[in-house]
């Protein structure tokens, strides 16, 4: 979706949607919240750690502060 320009926002609500793990939707609509406060992506992941480690949020993290958060994402896939 990153590569669609689909505004993060919107594609982390419309995967929360089709999960079904109550604990992954539940973290991944407060993730879309937080962010639509203000904070970071990875500032939002992290308020989720058993959800999301450390090493996802991390890698989210250089992404968002590289400007590859595209590629962190394929990262975090492969």
């Amino acid at each position: 979706l990153s590569k669609t320009r689909v505004p993060i926002v919107a594609a982390i609500k419309q995967l929360a949607t089709y999960t079904r793990s109550f604990k992954l939707q539940n973290a991944l609509n407060g993730v879309a919240d937080s962010i639509e406060k203000d904070k970071s992506f990875s500032d939002s992941l992290n308020n989720y750690p058993d959800v999301f480690s450390p090493l996802v949020v991390s890698i989210i993290h250089i992404g968002e502060n590289t400007g590859h958060l595209s590629d962190a994402f394929g990262n975090l896939y492969d």
